[in-house]
């Protein structure tokens, strides 16, 4: 009895979360992003101000989601401070779950993503994406111009080289896409591995088959890989982001899930 009250406890949490991430972007997309449209000329400096809302928004979503038990993630005080601090670099992750961007923009100041193409036809999010992100639906050639003119214009790139939820740990698959937009922008790569200690929002789940435990969500920066230092003169294109993409892959590999110390002094928010 008490399994299932846990159970139904936790699918009504998620429903409430569901419709406070949909409240959220209705405050961006009609009230916040229109005032700055307004208030806010400079093209570049309005990006910005937007991106930072939306992380604010998106940290106290985290932070609501933990209070809730859901799930919690956890970080080091050294990757937060890392994170908070970045200029024109591409972050890199495995993805196994549905909210793994939602967590990395909370903590990736002036952070652009490549969204799904789909969520356009999204009521909710259309807004934000025109404003600030980028559609996979738009065309490898306007992707890769975009990409590499935010990392030029001083933001940094959120980008799952997998190009979809992670799908098998034990053998991840990376497009080169990656690769070629870091080569063009001379952007360095900061790889992140996200370890998780149960399947939430998987590929293959529904919404609300979360299970009766608080999940925790790890994430562990990785040292940041120098792309010239990998780019051989001499070599194509090709060969170049071959190379790059399995340091890449090697990179965000799983890895042992620590266990959380000290009462949480990793968890989001600090």
């Amino acid at each position: 009895m008490l399994t299932k009250l846990i159970i139904l406890w936790r699918i009504i949490a998620t429903a409430v979360c569901f419709g406070l991430f949909g409240g959220g972007s209705l405050l961006l997309a009609f009230i916040i992003i229109p005032a700055l449209n307004l208030g806010v000329r400079d093209k570049l400096r309005r990006r910005k101000y937007i991106l930072a809302s939306i992380r604010i928004l998106w940290r106290m979503y985290i932070w609501f989601i933990g209070l809730l038990g859901l799930f919690k993630v956890y970080c080091s005080a050294g990757d937060r401070k890392l994170l908070g601090t970045l200029q024109s670099r591409i972050v890199i992750a495995n993805h196994p779950s549905l909210v793994d961007i939602v967590i990395l923009v909370s903590l990736v100041k002036n952070a652009v993503c490549i969204a799904r193409g789909k969520l356009l036809e999204n009521f909710f999010v259309q807004k934000i994406i025109k404003s600030v992100y980028i559609a996979n639906s738009a065309g490898y050639e306007t992707i890769r111009a975009d990409a590499v003119a935010a990392l030029r214009g001083g933001l940094n790139l959120i980008i799952f080289p997998e190009g979809t939820r992670t799908l098998n740990e034990e053998q991840l698959y990376l497009q080169r896409g990656t690769a070629y937009i870091a080569m063009e922008a001379r952007a360095d790569i900061i790889p992140i591995r996200i370890n998780t200690t149960s399947k939430l929002l998987r590929k293959d789940q529904k919404w609300y088959d979360l299970g009766t435990k608080c999940g925790v969500y790890e994430l562990k920066v990785r040292p940041e890989i120098i792309v010239s230092s990998l780019v051989n003169a001499q070599k194509s294109r090709n060969i170049n982001a071959r190379k790059i993409t399995e340091r890449l892959k090697n990179s965000i590999e799983r890895d042992g899930l620590y266990s959380p110390t000290a009462a949480g002094q990793g968890e989001l928010p600090a």
